[in-house]
């Protein structure tokens, strides 16, 4: 069965989608609601859309008034449900942020018995909310003492670094290749699914990875790298990445590249990391497409050269990625 994943919130919807779509994208076949199509007939039309064997479905829910959110959560009934913020937008509509809480908690209506709602713990108006029949998890940048925190945050010139502690233990110095503290926040959310929904299957995958099989090699790779079911192991994961990759695997190249120009499990080496995001971009995969874009714009293991970087982050952009999307706008 497909497991549906609902967001919401004033901000940053679109972004957690899309970082969620890159985690659960590693070990299942995942599908997102396209743009921002999070409106009371965009969503049922991207329900519509779902191919019969996904295993992951991230819908994107937008609201303008009471009622909106609890119509969208009736009908995709999800099992994962994620309100990022409380900001101030429709105010003149509903009148205070406190409605505009009442009206983004609608997304509780159609959650599933035994679901997992999941909330920013740095909003005032989000803490304390519990109730029978689904478990609540906080994220915070804030509180040392929520489910997922962030800390140490530090923004440099093409990347965010963050630390991040929650009950399986604690990961220092996380690169997110996107600039700004509001992304962490997504990044929190992400990694908290893939916790929740990953410790059951490590084993499964490290079976399927000793076999040769490069998909299980890549996502047992990804699971090391991340601390999902098993202890986060860097080394580990470099080790799987690279027979994944050099089977032609382009998720396996392209986290193998990503361990090359961050340094995880491997000296870093930018050159090594250029050889495999291409590798991977080659084979149409678009984060290795943007990436490989960013090398060449920062001129990092490549000569700087602006024109390539304009295409391929433009073929990355033509591919759906959204940050290569903004990139060029």
């Amino acid at each position: 069965p497909c497991h549906t994943v609902a967001v919401t919130g004033s901000v940053g919807k679109t972004t957690t989608k899309d970082m969620l779509c890159a985690v659960l994208s590693e070990a299942h076949k995942t599908y997102k609601t396209p743009g921002n199509h999070n409106s009371l007939i965009g969503m049922p039309l991207s329900v519509s859309e779902i191919p019969a064997d996904t295993a992951w479905a991230i819908l994107e829910m937008g609201m303008s008034a009471f009622g909106e959110v609890e119509r969208l959560s009736v009908a995709a009934e999800p099992d994962f449900a994620i309100i990022t913020n409380i900001g101030t937008a429709h105010m003149e509509a509903l009148g205070s942020r406190e409605n505009i809480c009442r009206a983004k908690l609608e997304v509780l209506c159609g959650l599933r018995t035994g679901g997992t709602l999941l909330l920013n713990g740095d909003e005032p108006l989000l803490r304390g909310i519990g109730g029978t029949g689904y478990r609540t998890v906080y994220v915070s940048l804030e509180n040392a003492k929520a489910d997922f925190a962030a800390r140490n945050i530090r923004v440099e010139e093409s990347r965010t670094l963050f630390d991040l502690t929650w009950a399986g233990g604690e990961e220092r110095d996380i690169p997110l290749n996107v600039m700004g503290k509001h992304n962490v926040y997504a990044a929190l959310f992400a990694f908290a699914i893939g916790v929740v929904c990953g410790n059951s299957e490590i084993e499964n995958y490290r079976k399927a990875a000793e076999q040769g099989d490069a998909v299980a090699q890549r996502k047992l790779g990804y699971r090391y790298g991340n601390g999902i079911g098993v202890k986060q192991d860097h080394a580990e994961a470099f080790k799987w990445y690279r027979k994944a990759a050099e089977q032609g695997d382009a998720k396996g190249q392209h986290n193998l590249g990503y361990c090359y120009e961050n340094g995880l499990g491997v000296k870093q080496n930018h050159a090594e990391a250029v050889k495999w995001y291409r590798k991977a971009a080659e084979q149409g995969w678009a984060y290795s497409q943007f990436n490989l874009g960013n090398c060449y714009y920062m001129g990092k293991g490549v000569k700087q050269d602006y024109t390539e970087a304009v295409k391929w982050i433009r073929k990355a952009a033509d591919n759906g990625d959204t940050t290569a999307q903004y990139a060029l706008a």
